[in-house]
Formats: structure tokens, sequence, C-alpha cells
């Protein structure tokens, strides 16, 4: 079985939680779509659907004079978002991703990686990094009857857990207790070490925050999805995640993961993978595998983040800056009777957030400033644009018809 140039090679059987995690406190009882979407957002994208859920990044580094807290004074930027979110009736999300854009790591010429390691083995980087944090959660904990989702450092838990010998958490070295912080102090300077400083940082300010650890499949070393791997390989990386996890000591609300942070189209036409970023029913089903382990072990359900936006139905969406394809929008939210989504949901999973990880990856907006476009179609891509959004309006008319339907009940 093929897609494009990727050949499917292992075995690949969907798994459901056999005893389901509670939901996070405060969660809807339905599966919950949302995405990105910045300040005076909100509104607009009530319009188009009842979304339950809206997502920002905060962002730019700690210690570079351009992160998040120099989008408004006092930080009120996370106030503000947590306000507007509240007045539509969605849940707002922030994806704090500070570690890797801070220096020295940012700009050392050294990979994403190597950045990590450089940036958590930094006294003085990880005292601004905890200074840092701490503000979001002031700035959320004045809103105390306001629930809120804090999505941890994409990626940092899988660059240190590949840097972990036996899985064992304890074994990378992060400046924790001897970054300064007297809250902090009595903490070890290991990975696990970070994990209980962000609990005990929200415990302290802000028990209204939900937080969010997240989970990468390839943090054991092996992508399951890119190797196509068989059933007991995706349960053994799912174990491995959880065991790492289990040696963090902290306890999270829930976990967040993700298919793929760029449309394949884009990865194929940019990064030149050979079509390896296409995912099929058997992609889709490791997915679920995993996360369904994942969840079993950790006690903690999922939200899929960084969906990307591409599709292969509207001629908008031509390979084409901010508009390359991709099938994940329709796998999901373009499938007669919702079994897909089922799929998902009996694994653990209570939410879908869709956004780029990237620009240049299609958009829900108009992020080209090109208006409404309706290029020749390209491999039956024959639709016409509803609007002047980049993926020609798929996303919004899609979303829109799942809340119509009725949102599929979380098991």
């Amino acid at each position: 079985m093929t897609l494009g140039a990727y050949t499917v090679l292992g075995q690949a059987t969907p798994a459901r939680v056999g005893s389901m995690p509670p939901l996070p406190r405060g969660w809807p009882s339905t599966l919950q779509l949302g995405m990105s979407g910045g300040t005076n957002t909100a509104a607009s994208m009530r319009a188009t659907a009842p979304f339950g859920l809206r997502y920002q990044y905060l962002a730019g580094g700690v210690n570079t004079g351009a992160g998040w807290t120099n989008w408004m004074p006092n930080g009120e930027f996370v106030t503000a978002y947590m306000r507007e979110s509240a007045a539509q009736g969605m849940l707002p999300v922030f994806t704090y991703y500070q570690i890797t854009q801070s220096a020295p790591g940012r700009g050392s010429g050294t990979n994403e990686p190597n950045a990590v390691i450089q940036n958590v083995t930094t006294p003085e980087t990880m005292r601004a990094y905890f200074d840092d944090l701490r503000l979001v959660l002031l700035r959320a904990g004045s809103l105390p009857n306001q629930t809120v989702v804090l999505h941890v450092e994409p990626d940092l838990w899988g660059f240190l857990h590949q840097r972990a010998q036996n899985d064992d958490p304890h074994t990378v070295r992060v400046i924790v207790g001897s970054s300064g912080l007297s809250l902090i102090s009595d903490l070890p300077d290991d990975a696990s070490g970070l994990a209980q400083a962000i609990v005990r940082l929200r415990d302290q300010a802000a028990p209204n925050v939900l937080l969010a650890y997240h989970v990468s499949a390839w943090g054991g070393g092996t992508d399951p999805f890119y190797q196509n791997s068989w059933d007991r390989t995706v349960d053994r990386l799912a174990q491995r995640e959880a065991t790492f996890y289990a040696g963090l000591g902290a306890r999270f609300d829930l976990a967040f993961s993700e298919t793929s942070d760029r449309d394949a189209a884009f990865k194929q036409a940019i990064y030149r993978d050979r079509g390896r970023s296409w995912w099929n029913d058997a992609d889709f089903a490791r997915h679920a595998r995993f996360l369904s382990g994942f969840a079993e072990r950790t006690r903690l359900r999922v939200v899929i983040w960084q969906i990307p936006y591409g599709n292969t139905k509207m001629r908008a969406v031509n390979n084409t800056w901010n508009h390359y394809q991709d099938n994940r929008v329709e796998w999901l939210l373009d499938d007669p009777g919702g079994a897909h989504l089922r799929q998902y949901a009996e694994a653990g999973v209570i939410g879908l957030l869709f956004g780029r990880g990237a620009d240049g990856a299609t958009d829900a907006s108009d992020a080209s400033g090109d208006g409404i476009t309706e290029p020749p179609p390209i491999d039956g891509n024959v639709r016409p644009s509803l609007n002047a959004d980049d993926d020609g309006g798929y996303f919004r008319e899609r979303a829109s018809a799942y809340y119509r339907v009725g949102a599929v009940p979380l098991p």
C-alpha cells in the first residue's frame, strides 16, 4: 500500500484505552475542536463554529528582549487573551515555548536539541526561565475562576528523553535547584526537578491552570510514523514514554501530542522528505495506538495539537507558499459516520487543535494576503474557494459541520 513515495510496511492496529483516565477538571464531555488564533480573533472564530478551544504561543525567549512579556506591559497579554476567550465561550490554551528560543542556545549555530541542552544547563538562563514562567502563572492566577491550559514546552521533553539513560529523567542534567529561585531550591538539578518545579510554581500561583505535558513519540529514539513501525514497536515506545513521564515524579493534568507541525506537501517540497509526512489509515492507527498506550499507563487524557490545515480538496491549495496540501483535516473531519474521531476518542483523545508550525505552511486565514484564489486544479482538487482563507475555507466549513451534526461524546 502506498501514498505518494511512502510505502507502508508495518502492521498497524488502533487500540482502545481499557481503563479510561478521568477528564481534566472542568473539561467538556465531548471531543472539542480548536485552532490557533491571536488577539482579537475569538469573535471571528466563534462566528465560524462553536469551537471549545483556541491556542496561542508564548514564545520569543526568556532573555532575548523579544519574548512574550514584551507584547503587553506586565504580562497582561495572558489575562487579555483569557478574557477574550471567555467572552466567546472558549477555553484558552497557551503553548509555552521558551527554552529553545532563549540565549545562549538561540543563535549559537547549533541544532535545536543541542541548543536546548545548552540552555537548560546554564544557571542564568534557567533562573530567567523560572521567573518568566512564574509571571505567566501569576497573570493566569489573577483570574482564579477561569480555567486555562498551559501546554509546557513542546519537543523539550522528547529532547531530554533522548539524553536519558534507561528512560530515567534523573540522568539528564537540568539546572533547577541551583538556579537561584528559593521556592525550588530543594529540587534536584535534573529533568525530574524541572517537571516538579513547574508543578510547584503552578500550585503556588495558579491552581486554575491545567498543566499539559508534551509527549513525543520519537523521544525514545525512533519515530514510529516515519518508520512505519509494527504494533509491538509502537507499544514499546508508548511504554518507554510512560516510564520517562513516571520518573519525573510530577503530576500534570493532561498530555499534548502532535501529528506533524507542517503540511505533508510542505515537507515534501521544502525539506525533500520524499512524501514521508503523508499519513494514511495505517499511520493514524499507529498514532491512536501510541496515544492509547501512553494514556492508559499515565492516566492522562490527550489533546492532539498543531494539526496542519492543508487539504487535497480545494483549488486554492496548490502546493505554493501558504497553500500546501495535507490530508489530516479531511481524514478527521470529512469522514462520514465519524469513525475516525471515535477511534481517537477511544484512545483517550479529548481535543484537536489545528494550526501551522511555520510560515509558509497552509493557514485557515488569508495569511498570504492574496484574497480568494482559484488556480488550476492539481491532483483532483477541484472545489472552488469558499472564502479568502489560504486553505480555501475548507477547515472552517468542516469544523462548522462537525458541531452542527453533534460533537463526539467522550468515553
